[in-house]
């Protein structure tokens, strides 16, 4: 299986929608869906941080993962990307073909 979700945690709804059109455009995503509101805590600097993020949720094929990281860490602005490939073990015949003839 060649499907593969790829998410993302952008700083604001700004970069979110810019990276995701870019993919869409490029033809690296079939679809792209933008999560507001995310609340994410973590270890930054050896201080506990809390931040409001947006969580970007891309479909896509495996083969397309570099480029996607490659676009995520030029568009995004933090120092280090929360970027998490997920393979799809098992997904709908139809929806693999739109995703095939909307990327490839």
């Amino acid at each position: 299986m060649d499907a593969t979700i790829v998410e993302w945690m952008a700083a604001n709804l700004e970069e979110a929608r810019e990276l995701s059109q870019y993919l869409i455009e490029k033809r690296l995503a079939a679809c792209i869906n933008i999560i507001p509101n995310v609340r994410s805590l973590y270890m930054w600097e050896g201080k506990l941080e809390e931040s409001r993020e947006w969580k970007v949720s891309i479909k896509t094929l495996a083969k397309h993962f570099d480029s996607i990281c490659s676009s995520i860490n030029r568009i995004g602005s933090y120092e280090v990307n929360a970027i998490v490939q997920m393979p799809v073990t098992h997904i709908d015949a139809g929806y693999i073909k739109w995703m095939h003839s909307s990327i490839n």
